[in-house]
């Protein structure tokens, strides 16, 4: 089994694969967003919100 993600640009497409589905061809998963793309958001959303600390002694 291969995963491959696909960018669906019209909706005919998404039914086409809906009777892909049927046909027991393939497997639609939904999902938002992939764990990339969330770990990119949430470096840009955190970067640069705490600036280093000296250590100051033990």
């Amino acid at each position: 089994m291969k995963t491959v993600t696909l960018d669906i640009l019209n909706d005919k497409a998404m039914n086409l694969l809906k009777e892909l589905e049927l046909l027991k061809l393939v497997r639609v998963r939904r999902q938002t967003s992939t764990g990339k793309e969330l770990k990119k958001d949430l470096i840009a959303k955190y970067k640069g919100a705490m600036t280093p600390q000296s250590v100051i002694g033990k």
